[in-house]
C-alpha cells in the first residue's frame, strides 16, 4: 500500500487562537487534510515562542518554531500584520525538512529562504502560493517605520519630506520586495494565485503552465442552513425585532491534496 504524501507548509506567522486570516486559511487547510490519512501526512510550520508539535489529526500537525529575529524584537518594526521573522535563514528548522517530500512556501521570510535553498540543493519539489500583496504590504510598513522613525525627531516633517517624497525610499523597498518574491516564483516548480493580477503579473516571466489557481468551495456542512437561527443572532447581536437582510461570503480550500501529489508526479 503506498505512502501518504508527506508535505511540509511554510507560515512565517505566529500561531495563536486568536491570529488572523492567513493562519486561520491554513487551519482550514489541515481540517481538509486530516479527512485524508492514506494520502497525505501534512505538517504545518508556524512561529511560536518555543519548539513545539501540536496534533491537529493523526496525519496533521503543527510544527512551531522560535524565530531568529522576530520583528517584535524592535519596537520599531512591529506592526499591525502580526510578527514574523526576517532574518535570512532559520537554522532551527533546516533540520525537520529531509523527512518531508513535496515543500509549499506562502512568503518570503526566513521559512521560505531556508526551504528555497535545501531544495535547491536536493532538487525537492517547491510549489509556493500567493496569499498577500508582498510589494504593497512593503510600501505601506516602511511609511510607517519612517513616521516612527521621525515622529519625535527635530525637524520630522522636514524628514519624512526627504525619505517619503523626495528619496521615495517606500517605494524603493517595494519594488526591491517584488524582485524578491519574483526570484522565489522563479525558483518555484508551481505557483498558487487566487486573484488575476497575481496570475497577469506571474505570466510577464513564466510560462503558463507554471501557474495554477487555487481551488476553493464553501463547506456545505459547516454552512448549512441547519444552523439557522435567527431569535439566537438578534439576542447576541442587539438587533430590532424587524426584517433584516445579512450576506455572508466564506470559503474553503478543498482540493489541495490532489495538487500536492501531482506536483511530486510532475
Amino acid at each position: 500500500m503506498p505512502q501518504p504524501l508527506s508535505v511540509a507548509v511554510f507560515i512565517c506567522l505566529e500561531w495563536q487562537p486568536n491570529a488572523g486570516g492567513h493562519v486561520k486559511c491554513w487551519e482550514r487547510f489541515a481540517e481538509a487534510a486530516s479527512h485524508y490519512p492514506d494520502r497525505v501526512d501534512l505538517t504545518i510550520y508556524f512561529l511560536g515562542e518555543k519548539p513545539q508539535t501540536l496534533a491537529v489529526a493523526a496525519n496533521v500537525r503543527y510544527q512551531l518554531l522560535p524565530p531568529q529575529f522576530s520583528t517584535h524584537s524592535l519596537e520599531i518594526m512591529r506592526q499591525g500584520a502580526g510578527m514574523t521573522d526576517v532574518a535570512p535563514f532559520h537554522r532551527g528548522l533546516r533540520r525537520y525538512l529531509p523527512q518531508h517530500q513535496v515543500f509549499h512556501i506562502t512568503d518570503t521570510f526566513s521559512f521560505a529562504e531556508t526551504v528555497r535553498r535545501f531544495c535547491r540543493q536536493h532538487h525537492r519539489p517547491l510549489l509556493s502560493s500567493i496569499h498577500t500583496d508582498l510589494p504593497l504590504l512593503t510600501r505601506t510598513y516602511s511609511r510607517e517605520i519612517i513616521w516612527r522613525m521621525s515622529g519625535r525627531s527635530w525637524g520630522r516633517e522636514f524628514w519624512r519630506w526627504l525619505w517619503l517624497e523626495k528619496l521615495q525610499v517606500d517605494q524603493w523597498f517595494g519594488r526591491r520586495a517584488e524582485r524578491k518574491l519574483a526570484g522565489f516564483m522563479r525558483a518555484s516548480d508551481r505557483v498558487l494565485v487566487s486573484r488575476q493580477q497575481d496570475a497577469d503579473w506571474l505570466l510577464t516571466f513564466l510560462p503558463p503552465e507554471q501557474v495554477a489557481w487555487f481551488q476553493r468551495g464553501i463547506d456545505r456542512d459547516r454552512f448549512h442552513p441547519r444552523f439557522r437561527n435567527p431569535q439566537w443572532l438578534r439576542e447576541e447581536y442587539h438587533l430590532p425585532a424587524v426584517p433584516s437582510l445579512f450576506l455572508s461570503v466564506g470559503w474553503m480550500p478543498v482540493k489541495m491534496c490532489s495538487c500536492w501529489r501531482g506536483q511530486l508526479k510532475s
